[in-house]
């Protein structure tokens, strides 16, 4: 038998449990992903014709993701305007990118 010390032990330990846990949350987070309507920075975006590196992207769901707005920014959207919110917290980005 092979002999492991405590340290090495207690860290597959760990990583054991943090692979566990991911796996029993993946299937919920899979079907909130999958359920959650698109945020409204991206219908904003497209409507500019503008596609986002990766990083800025994240950026830019982070902030509209925790805003408050969001259901009068869908509002807004479906009446056909370009611009979000006053007060957007994307709003530098929506500065930078005007409507096409």
């Amino acid at each position: 038998m092979i002999a492991l010390e405590t340290g090495t032990f207690i860290l597959i330990l760990l990583a054991s449990a943090l692979v566990g846990a991911l796996i029993a949350v993946l299937p919920a987070w899979r079907s909130l992903m999958a359920a959650r309507p698109e945020l409204p920075v991206w219908g904003f975006l497209r409507r500019r014709g503008v596609t986002l590196e990766r990083g800025a992207a994240l950026h830019a769901e982070m902030r509209c993701g925790i805003c408050g707005s969001r259901a009068q920014c869908t509002r807004l959207l479906a009446a056909g305007d370009h611009q979000p919110v006053p007060g957007c917290l994307n709003s530098e980005l929506f500065q930078e990118r005007q409507p096409l």
